[in-house]
């Protein structure tokens, strides 16, 4: 206790000294309340509880609302400040406020030397550019070009860093660039007792001058990687038992395909028929905005033409019109409407993302259509991680809870790691 006491003492008289007469102190210092060594802890802002689990696609969630835990006060003076690392070795809050007279002027430097606490170095193919883990900056180099400082460096997943935080830190730095205004950030990784790894990241950020309008969000990011289970507790790693995309046939018995070149960012797809004919197929693909996601249904007909796209929040179809149109009216300013699509809360999205779902929307349809016409019907035991063909007797015999069935290709089986069936041979 004595050791937090001076620890938390030391970091107040620097406060002092950088916030005297500043406004923001009392709200800071309000921050500071309830955390724990090298303030990882902050119980009464947000809770791991409080945080829905991890659904393998989405890699933020907003929090109160959007709106950050900060009070309304202001300052026109850029400031940066960093919690000492705990006993542990783990970094705290990072605090700034962000102006265009501490972003960098040089290119940044190495950092490879920094080892966050539960750093391994490990990769896998199923992670693009195949490292696991960044060594994750809490305030970003472009907004205040702090380069190699071990209070800033977190061991952070690729999609922690690239998916979730660098889309808001290119936001505040675009902003402070073109208005020259100041933005208040504060970015605080959440950790699970003495785990050495952060679960995610809690981002708050208000632009000063405009008193919100121009930048306000509060956002938890979560240090997780689609398709790699994480010991949050000591870094170490491994790829999940099952890291296929699960694809919902609502028109097949109530078969699940999961065929393994499927998009990562398809939720699901469903059938259409006409009279019992296949006429096409709804797509599910979640597209990541900046501060939240949209659900995008795409329409696509027995021809592989995309007819329609609507939310599935709001089940309102709107007409598609030409697709580069469409995709040109979003605008990547957030808006309760862009583009003729109702978007979740909070989501900004842009043209490029919005054209990219569409395109895995496509490339899903063409995996579905393969595998319903050349594919064939095996049963999956998700529990030992066999598979078998329709009519062996383990299938028959398999408990219903352990049965999945697959429609599809045995090598896609094989390739993701299960293993066919000794007795009836379904992969020869």
């Amino acid at each position: 206790m004595k050791k937090r006491i001076i620890a938390i003492v030391c970091l107040l008289a620097l406060v002092t000294q950088l916030l005297v007469g500043c406004d923001f102190l009392n709200s800071f210092l309000d921050g500071l309340d309830g955390l724990g060594d090298g303030g990882n802890e902050n119980p009464t802002v947000i809770s791991l509880d409080d945080i829905p689990a991890f659904d393998g696609t989405t890699q933020s969630v907003i929090i109160n609302g959007n709106i950050p835990f900060f009070e309304e006060e202001k300052t026109d003076s850029s400031y940066e400040i960093y919690s000492e690392l705990d006993h542990l070795g783990r970094c705290g809050a990072a605090i700034a406020c962000i102006g265009i007279d501490i972003m960098p002027t040089e290119d940044r430097e190495e950092i490879g030397h920094v080892k966050p606490s539960g750093w391994h170095s490990v990769q896998y193919d199923i992670v693009p550019g195949k490292n696991l883990y960044n060594r994750c900056h809490l305030i970003g180099f472009q907004l205040a070009g702090e380069n190699d400082n071990e209070k800033n460096l977190i061991t952070g997943t690729r999609d922690l860093n690239n998916e979730g935080m660098l889309p808001i830190e290119n936001r505040i730095a675009e902003y402070v660039k073109t208005t020259k205004n100041h933005v208040l950030y504060r970015v605080t990784p959440i950790y699970d007792g003495n785990n050495l790894v952060a679960n995610g990241v809690l981002m708050e950020a208000r632009s000063v001058e405009d008193n919100g309008d121009g930048i306000e969000l509060c956002v938890y990011i979560y240090n997780a990687q689609y398709g790699v289970e994480i010991d949050y507790k000591t870094g170490e790693s491994r790829l999940a038992d099952d890291p296929l995309t699960d694809i919902v046939n609502s028109n097949h018995d109530d078969a699940e395909i999961i065929p393994a070149r499927v998009p990562e960012s398809v939720d699901a797809i469903y059938e259409e028929t006409v009279d019992g004919e296949f006429s096409g197929c709804i797509v599910i693909v979640i597209v990541k905005g900046y501060a939240a996601n949209i659900i995008l249904a795409v329409d696509i007909d027995e021809a592989g033409r995309v007819v329609e796209l609507y939310t599935v929040s709001e089940s309102e179809t709107h007409e598609k019109g030409n697709l580069d149109t469409f995709c040109e009216s979003f605008t990547g300013v957030s808006s309760d409407e862009v583009g003729g699509v109702e978007l979740v809360s909070g989501a900004t999205v842009t043209a490029e993302a919005v054209r990219d779902g569409v395109k895995d929307a496509l490339e899903a349809f063409k995996c579905y259509t393969d595998a319903m016409e050349n594919g064939e019907v095996f049963i999956v035991n998700t529990s030992s991680e066999k598979f078998h063909k329709e009519s062996c007797s383990g299938a028959q015999s398999m408990s219903e809870s352990n049965k999945l069935v697959y429609i599809g290709f045995a090598e896609d089986l094989v390739e993701a790691g299960y293993v066919p069936c000794g007795t009836c041979k379904p992969a020869n």
